[in-house]
């Protein structure tokens, strides 16, 4: 995170050490930290306060957070407001993927986006680079791979036209670039 998400804690405070109070307020609810700083390293505890209207916000928009994510995990309501807090899910980037017009997206799909900055620019990108039928765990392999579509476009121009998705994931895995 960055400082200036942070609200009562700078850089210089972590550095120079001993007792602090912080926040990191987003959409899904705030985060409370209390603790202390030595060598520029934390501990501390933390409390959770969710935001229930950002669940009527994205119900709203087609995600509900209060509906089981089938992970298995079977997590509570608070526990994905506080993952949503953590990542920094938004409104905004519901409002951005659904814009993508990329099918059904579900509030896991929320979650990876945010944590692999996955957008709709980014989204229209590779679906115009070829692949419009890729789906959310495609995308976070991209990101993962630095896959984009300038990347496409040179396995394109090295002949390699007619391979599927999971071959670019492999051309990347094993570094085959122009220059190889």
């Amino acid at each position: 995170y960055s400082y200036d998400e942070l609200r009562g804690l700078t850089k210089q405070q972590a550095e120079a050490g001993g007792s602090v109070r912080f926040s990191l307020a987003r959409e899904a609810g705030t985060i409370e930290c209390e603790g202390a700083f030595a060598g520029g390293k934390g501990s501390g505890t933390f409390t959770f306060t969710s935001n229930r209207s950002f669940v009527d916000a994205m119900r709203a928009r087609g995600f509900d957070f209060e509906k089981d994510s089938g992970n298995g995990k079977h997590d509570d309501l608070d526990s994905r407001l506080f993952t949503a807090a953590m990542v920094n899910v938004t409104t905004a980037l519901a409002d951005d993927l659904k814009t993508a017009n990329f099918g059904d997206l579900d509030v896991g799909d929320l979650f990876k986006a945010a944590i692999f900055k996955v957008d709709s620019k980014f989204m229209a990108e590779m679906k115009a680079s070829g692949f419009p039928d890729l789906k959310m765990e495609d995308l976070v392999k991209a990101r993962i791979f630095k896959i984009d579509a300038d990347y496409v476009r040179q396995i394109h121009e090295m002949g390699f036209s007619n391979k599927g998705f999971e071959s670019l994931v492999k051309f990347r895995i094993f570094k085959v670039t122009p220059e190889f």
